[in-house]
């Protein structure tokens, strides 16, 4: 399943909803989940760096830019979730 959160306000808390509910499925439902980073501030990214350097479990993160539709449906048929940060 392809989870979105998008917009075009900064600021809103997309990448804290995305990040948070990404940990939620992988840790407490046992999901296997990517996290693909569209956003050009990269915050998803850099949450997912911190969390490898401070030793925390960390969750597969992908940055993409552009037409993404492929990729996002190729990752959809290998996790239970993608989660994408807009």
């Amino acid at each position: 399943m392809i989870i979105l959160f998008g917009g075009r306000k900064g600021g809103p808390g997309k990448t804290t909803l995305a990040t948070n509910i990404a940990i939620y499925l992988k840790n407490i439902l046992k999901k296997d989940v990517i996290i693909v980073d569209a956003d050009h501030q990269s915050t998803a990214s850099r949450w997912s760096q911190d969390r490898i350097e401070n030793k925390f479990e960390s969750i597969p993160t992908l940055q993409a830019s552009e037409n993404i539709k492929d990729n996002l449906i190729a990752l959809d048929q290998k996790y239970d979730y993608v989660i994408v940060d807009t």
